[in-house]
């Protein structure tokens, strides 16, 4: 896992509701 924006995104999916995650 590249320490760009993946890391990002996986911060902001978990509080964002689009994260795809749930």
């Amino acid at each position: 896992e590249a320490p760009g924006p993946r890391r990002g995104a996986r911060r902001r999916a978990r509080r964002s509701r689009r994260g795809g995650h749930r």
